[in-house]
This record gives C-alpha cells, sequence and structure tokens, in this order.
C-alpha cells in the first residue's frame, strides 16, 4: 500500500511499434507489433480494478495513440469507470497520432499528465532519427493541450544525437519558447517542463555505430539549453551526464566489463541510478585498475560490418536493414510506418510472426441494470470508524493511509463520496495525523457513503480488504450528525526497554510549571510548552510510562519527543521507544 513509483494500474495494449524511431532500441526488439483485443482489455481492467482499489489506469504501449480502436476504447473504459472516480491516462503518444477529441474523455475525472517527446529542436534533426514530426505540428498540438484545460506539459528532448548542430540545441529553446506561449493561464507561473538527457547510442538500433558525445560536452549543451530558458515560464529537468556515461558503458560494452562491474561493487557501488548514491570516481577508479579503456567503448565510431558486442544476438532484424536505415539516417532521408507497407525488416515470416492488428470491434452495448445498482447521486450515508494501526502498517505515513484506506473501500464495492472539481478527492476526515512508527488501538475517522449500508456490513467489507495491522474495531452510522471530530486527549503506552533513564527527572518535569522545548520544521523553529501539553505522567511498570496528552491549537509535540526532552535522551536513541496509543478522549 506504500507508494513506491506509480501509484496505479497499468495494462500493456500493444506491445511493438511501427513507427521505426532509429534511436529507439525498443522498438526493434519487441517488433512486430501485436495488439491486445479491446475486449480483453475492457475485462482487464474490470477485475484488476475490482482486485487492486487503484484509482488510475494507465494504457501502456510503445505509442499509445497508434492502438487501432484507442478512441472507442478510451470513451468505454471512461463510460465505465469516471462514476466511481478512476482516471484513464496515455503515457506514450506520439504528436502526430493525437486526437484532441480524446482530451474530453481523459479529463473527465482529473486531468493526468500530459507529456509529448518531439525528441529534438528542429524538423532537420527530427528526419535524421525518423521522427517526422515538424515544429508547426508540435506547436498545434500544445495548443490544443492548453485550450483543453491543462496548465503544465512536459517535453523530452535528447542532446548528442547524430548530425546535432548548434542550430539544434538553439532550436530546442526556440521551440520550448513557442510552447510555453501557447498556454491559456496568463499568470507568471510554470506552465512547460523540459527534461533533457544525453542520447545513449544502444545495440540492435541504426545508431549503434555511432560514438556518444563525451561527458563534458554533454555538460555543456545541457546548460546551453538551461541558460537559454531561464525563467518563470519554463522549467528545466536533465538526466545526470554521469548515468549516461554509465549507461553509455554497459549500453556499449563487451564482455570484459564484468570485471570492473564486480570491482565497482565491492567498492560500495549499490543503487547508482540514484543521484545520490552515484560515485563516478568509483567507477572511473575501477574501470582504469581493470585497464579498460573507456573511451574506446563510448568515443569511437564504428563501422558497419565490424565486429561487434551484441553481435552474436539476434533480435530478429536483418543487419540489411540498420545498415540501410543508418544510411537514410546520414542522408536525412525519413522511412515510412510499417503499417503502410512491409520494409523487409526481417523479423515477420507472415506465417507464425507477423503484425496483430485488432479489429472489427465495438463497444457492447450497456444493459439498463448494468448501473442501476451503482447510485452516485441519490442517498449518502455518514460513518465514524474506529481502527487500529499496529504491525507493519505502523509505519505507513498518514498520506499513504489516505490511499491505503480509499483503495480498500474500492475493493469492497462500497461507494465513496467524493469532493468535486479538478482533482476530485475522497471525503475522508481523521481526527489526527498519526506520527510514522506509531502503533495504535484507536484511530478514528469519517467517511460518506452513497446509498443506504448497515454499519455491520461496512465494517466486515473493509476489513476483508484491509492489510495486516488496520482492522475496524467499532463503526457508527452518524448520519445527520453535524458535530465534527475533536480529540481533547490521548493516551499512550511508552515503552523504554534497554534505554538508560534517570527517574527523578520525571519528578522535576511534574514539579515545574513550565517545560520549553524547541520544536523543529521546515518552517522554522517554535518554542512549545511542554508542560501545558502533558496532562499525566507516570511508570506503570519497570520499562514503561504511561503518557496521557492534551491536544491543543496550538504547535504540538510527538510523544517519543516529549519522553525524549524529559529524560535527556539522546535523539539517535528516541527510535529505540516503542510508542502506543492506547486511548483517545472526543468531545
Amino acid at each position: 500500500y506504500a507508494q513506491l513509483i506509480h501509484d496505479r494500474l497499468t495494462l500493456e495494449i500493444s506491445r511493438g511499434c511501427t513507427r521505426g524511431c532509429r534511436f529507439c532500441q525498443a522498438g526493434i526488439i519487441y517488433r512486430p507489433v501485436r495488439e491486445r483485443s479491446p475486449g480483453n482489455i475492457i475485462d482487464l481492467s474490470n477485475r484488476a480494478l475490482e482486485s487492486t482499489g487503484f484509482g488510475e489506469v494507465s494504457l501502456l504501449s510503445l505509442s499509445s495513440g497508434d492502438y487501432s480502436y484507442i478512441a472507442p476504447l478510451l470513451k468505454e473504459l471512461m463510460d465505465t469507470h469516471a462514476q466511481k472516480k478512476v482516471s484513464v491516462s496515455l503515457p506514450s503518444l506520439r504528436i502526430d497520432s493525437i486526437d484532441p477529441a480524446w482530451f474530453d474523455e481523459i479529463k473527465r475525472v482529473r486531468k493526468t499528465g500530459f507529456t509529448l517527446a518531439p525528441e529534438a529542436g528542429t524538423d532537420r534533426l527530427r528526419q535524421v532519427i525518423n521522427k517526422t514530426l515538424t515544429n508547426e505540428e508540435i506547436i498545434n498540438t500544445a495548443k490544443e493541450v492548453y485550450r483543453a484545460g491543462w496548465n503544465l506539459i512536459k517535453l523530452y528532448f535528447m542532446v548528442g544525437l547524430p548530425g546535432e548542430t548548434e542550430d539544434d540545441l538553439y532550436g530546442i529553446i526556440d521551440l520550448a519558447k513557442k510552447v510555453a506561449a501557447c498556454a491559456v493561464s496568463k499568470a507568471r507561473k510554470e506552465v512547460l517542463n523540459v527534461s533533457v538527457a544525453a542520447f545513449v547510442p544502444k545495440s540492435h538500433t541504426p545508431f549503434m555505430w555511432e560514438p556518444q558525445i563525451g561527458y563534458e560536452e554533454s555538460i555543456r549543451r545541457i546548460n546551453v539549453i538551461r541558460n537559454g530558458l531561464r525563467g518563470p515560464l519554463i522549467r528545466v529537468k536533465w538526466n545526470q551526464p554521469e548515468i549516461s556515461w554509465l549507461e553509455g558503458m554497459f549500453s556499449r560494452g563487451d564482455r570484459r566489463l564484468l570485471y570492473p562491474l564486480i570491482r565497482a561493487w565491492k567498492k560500495g557501488a549499490r543503487f547508482d541510478a540514484w543521484s545520490e548514491c552515484l560515485n563516478m570516481g568509483l567507477w572511473k577508479e575501477s574501470f582504469m585498475e581493470c585497464e579498460i579503456d573507456t573511451s574506446l567503448y563510448l568515443h569511437c565510431s564504428r563501422s558497419p560490418g565490424e565486429p561487434l558486442p551484441w553481435g552474436h544476438i539476434s533480435s530478429g532484424v536483418a543487419a540489411e536493414f540498420f545498415e540501410r536505415e543508418y544510411k537514410n539516417a546520414l542522408e536525412e532521408i525519413s522511412t515510412h510506418d510499417c503499417r503502410k507497407g512491409c520494409l523487409a525488416c526481417g523479423v515477420c515470416d507472415f506465417n507464425e510472426i507477423r503484425p496483430r492488428i485488432s479489429s472489427d470491434w465495438s463497444a457492447p452495448e450497456k444493459k439498463s441494470d448494468e448501473t442501476a445498482h451503482h447510485d452516485y447521486t441519490g442517498q449518502k450515508s455518514r460513518f465514524r470508524f474506529t481502527f487500529t494501526k499496529t504491525g507493519p502498517a505502523r509505519y505507513i505515513s498518514h498520506l499513504e493511509l489516505i490511499k491505503l484506506l480509499t483503495r480498500a473501500f474500492r475493493r469492497t464495492g462500497l461507494n465513496i463520496v467524493y469532493s468535486e472539481g479538478f482533482h476530485p478527492m475522497p471525503k475522508f476526515s481523521f481526527a489526527c495525523a498519526l506520527p510514522v512508527g506509531t502503533k495504535s488501538l484507536c484511530e478514528t475517522a469519517d467517511v460518506e457513503l452513497y446509498g443506504p449500508v448497515l454499519p455491520e456490513q461496512v465494517m466486515e467489507k473493509l476489513n476483508s480488504c484491509l492489510p495486516e495491522g488496520v482492522r475496524v474495531m467499532d463503526i457508527q452510522d452518524i448520519t445527520g450528525i453535524s458535530k465534527g471530530m475533536a480529540i481533547r486527549e490521548s493516551r499512550y503506552h511508552m515503552g523504554i526497554s534497554g534505554i538508560d533513564i534517570d527517574r527523578e527527572l520525571l519528578n522535576e518535569f511534574i514539579n515545574t510549571a513550565s517545560f520549553e522545548v524547541i520544536k523543529r520544521s521546515g518552517k522554522g523553529d517554535k518554542k512549545v510548552d511542554a508542560r501545558k501539553l502533558v496532562k499525566s505522567i507516570s511508570f506503570i511498570s519497570h520499562d514503561t510510562i504511561e503518557l496521557v496528552t492534551h491536544h491543543t491549537e496550538g504547535p504540538e509535540l510527538k510523544p517519543a519527543s516529549i519522553i525524549g526532552e524529559i529524560f535527556r535522551i539522546a535523539p539517535e536513541d528516541l527510535h529505540r521507544i516503542k510508542v502506543l496509543k492506547v486511548e483517545q478522549v472526543t468531545g
């Protein structure tokens, strides 16, 4: 239930791509294109959403807009799931495949992100890489996106593409400014994100013979773009050239790189894709110790016909096709989409291996009784439930807890009431936010649901869908009761086993009129009187303290912080205090 990367349901609607971008390895190794049937996609989405409770479906492919039935599929999915506030996103759209009619469907629930990938800043360079978009098409599409209500677009570019010149770099700057100028909003705020990465020539592509630009040159080209796009409307992000350098080594290397790889690992290389963990000095040292000349792998041109480290691996594409496409790139000649005619790449035998395109499908007619039992506009019920947060669940943050409960309610089939507006949120309200790591036997939340439903039914269904450590212990129907939740007191049991403390310090705290503590946060430091927050505190066993705190309108302190300050426990030892919330008093 904790969000790691993509907190959504991902459905692959097709595999392979017919476009033939010359930099794209996936477009080669996943040939030929195979489309999943629309009926299968709809059935999978229904079953997967019921099982997972996700609030977004992402239709994944190398080029989602090229899917044969994308428009009716999108409409059918939105018709089925929009009332449940499940959105649909298309993460991989080619500008020349976008139909503005899709925009109204996508934003029926919430506007998901809108990403476009021009890759290069000029029409000429896009001819080289066989991405035959024009600047005019890109700008017109951006206008349509902004007009449809999106306030932010992301553009992807690469630097170091074969044949790139300074004009192409400044073309990126010029194109980005023209796209930003299309934004409808007149406020001086960010309307465009530009993402830049150094191009890495990949094996099994027509550019596999090309060299990769150097590390210093990557930095220079990225800085040209950064300096040219300063201002409040455009934000420039970039992949670290160091990571591109390392990616290039292992993308273009041979079996000899096994030895520096092991050496770097032994030296401590871990999680190198995370910038804070990458240590380039360690990698360069490992390559040097293994007598690997990195420039031979990265910066030397190779010739067609020359033995390549990956030459013994077959992608199914003929070497003659790669050579022909490389020649076309050097001559700035584009190649048409293979849906318009076979290009004799060598993959298909047109018997067992051939493109598989969906055909002859129309959306099924809705039965009149299909939506009768889902009333999203009628009676609403309000419930207050008390639940535990123990075991592994105590490490779930408050925001993750909201997502956990939202997904659990979706899985029950109960219909949550959502807020109105551009970004609907489930109507939950919590008595308080529990600190991460704190166990509790008595958390309280309110929720609104559509339709008449009994409290015991809600409790039974919800408990069947909750993870270990989260369990509903009590539930009440509070429909029509306007009084909200207000916690007056909380009672905690604090385990201090293994921590040396001076019990006399407790008496000093109890007998003092004021006990000021500095509360540090990102908004600055504040003085908080801990004595006024503590109603009572005492030892209930030799290694357990019972703490009862008041809840006030001002700043509060975490229970562990209060105990730490009273007994002067070192900050690095605070995690050893085991906190259990056993009771709360509302009123």
